[in-house]
């Protein structure tokens, strides 16, 4: 099964239901709808490194939840650090 059939709605019981034009957050003033979200886990699944874990950042909660969503889809473990200080940062790194 490729990226595009795992993004497809049916696969996605979450916005099944909904529709892809449905409303799922919203980005400051404005509505983002389910196939916004999708389109962008693609993007950021595609431009994820080929290999190995990710260290997941993102202070934006639906920033987070997108990448947190392409890594998944791309069987990538995601590394969330207790804290975002530079000794734990570059703590993980090195491991």
């Amino acid at each position: 099964m490729n990226l595009d059939d795992v993004l497809a709605a049916d696969h996605l019981p979450l916005f099944r239901a909904r529709g892809p034009e449905s409303i799922v957050a919203w980005r400051g003033d404005r509505p983002v709808t389910a196939a916004r979200l999708l389109a962008d886990i693609r993007t950021l699944a595609a431009g994820l490194p080929k290999h190995g874990p990710i260290l997941n950042l993102c202070g934006d909660r639906l920033k987070f939840a997108a990448t947190f969503c392409a890594a998944v889809l791309r069987g990538q473990v995601n590394l969330l650090p207790p804290n975002h200080s530079p000794a734990m940062i570059a703590q993980l790194r090195e491991r």
